[in-house]
């Protein structure tokens, strides 16, 4: 897995801005913080926003892989372990839907539950390759690549954890994301037809979908991580692993850079506050020295001021060189 991230990181910087070089660095026109960072040997990856709690997956080099809770009421400075894989597991995501949260790995493929309530944790299924989960319809709506032969999009019920595939192309794992009750998943640029593929609620209950050009919805391969805007819900952001974009449903071929790094930009999610952007220092081969840091960027109030500070922002980089 770790070879692929790479390898999807050395195209994505292929295009990307020039960007200072100093450890979990995050540059915006848009005001920025940085919450918290790890220790050297650990990674975050998973990120979800919830009331004032933050949750991720840290997987630790020299230890196993954890769900961890951070609380904005202590200005995040404090872990707290909600469970423990007892190995070192490579995360997927976490997504909160319902008053749960969902949580997945892609090194054996389980999909779990935390309660936020009970705190009880439960094995809902187990799908080879999991990358990514959203919710809509009451349904779980999940991208894998079992056995690595192939991406799909699964139909999961969230009560007896049965997945239904309802996609299947020869692509690397994609992300998903709904705007309203349109599913909208990104191929990469390995794909045949690489883009934004988005499809109705109608299309996706029936199944037998497939990556074809009726369904295209935007022409690109930089699709890491899909993030739709709690603040303007209207507005999709995502990551190739070396710049954060915003991108408006209505008009495709118009996403705007709002964010770029000189590391490796991960997990995405937001709330009404901002936009919360997971960066990851892997230097090199070892990951004995891998850390992260978690940024908030804050957009301006609507959907009219972030635009505007976004486009200010390209342009001054285009004025620059």
């Amino acid at each position: 897995m770790k070879r692929l991230i790479k390898a999807g990181i050395a195209l994505a910087f292929a295009a990307a801005f020039t960007a200072p070089t100093n450890a979990q660095s995050l540059t915006s026109g848009l005001p920025t913080t940085e919450l918290f960072r790890t220790a050297p040997g650990e990674a975050i990856s998973g990120v979800e926003v919830d009331g004032t709690s933050l949750y991720y997956l840290l997987q630790r080099n020299a230890a196993s892989t954890q769900l961890v809770r951070r609380s904005a009421l202590d200005g995040f400075s404090t872990p707290t372990v909600l469970f423990d894989y007892g190995s070192g597991v490579f995360g997927s995501f976490v997504k909160e839907f319902g008053g749960k949260l969902y949580f997945g790995e892609s090194s054996v493929g389980t999909l779990r539950t935390f309660d936020l309530g009970t705190n009880a944790v439960s094995t809902l299924a187990t799908v080879g390759g999991v990358y990514d989960i959203d919710f809509s319809g009451g349904f779980g709506w999940l991208s894998a690549n079992p056995g690595f032969a192939g991406n799909q999009l699964f139909k999961l019920d969230l009560t007896t954890g049965v997945a239904a595939s309802i996609l299947t192309s020869t692509d690397f794992s994609g992300p998903i994301a709904f705007g309203g009750t349109t599913l909208y998943y990104g191929s990469t640029s390995f794909a045949a037809n690489p883009g934004i593929y988005r499809y109705n609620a109608a299309e996706i209950n029936g199944g037998g979908l497939s990556l074809d050009l009726g369904h295209r919805w935007d022409i690109n391969g930089g699709n890491a991580y899909f993030e739709v805007l709690e603040a303007s819900p209207g507005f999709l952001a995502r990551t190739d692993f070396a710049q954060v974009t915003i991108q408006d449903f209505i008009t495709p071929g118009t996403a705007t850079p709002i964010a770029f790094s000189a590391d490796v930009i991960g997990n995405l999610a937001s709330d009404f506050t901002g936009l919360y952007v997971s960066v990851t220092d892997y230097n090199g081969a070892p990951t004995s020295d891998d850390q992260s840091a978690i940024f908030r960027v804050v957009p301006e109030p609507g959907t009219a001021g972030l635009l505007g500070l976004a486009l200010a922002v390209l342009g001054l980089r285009r004025n620059r060189k």
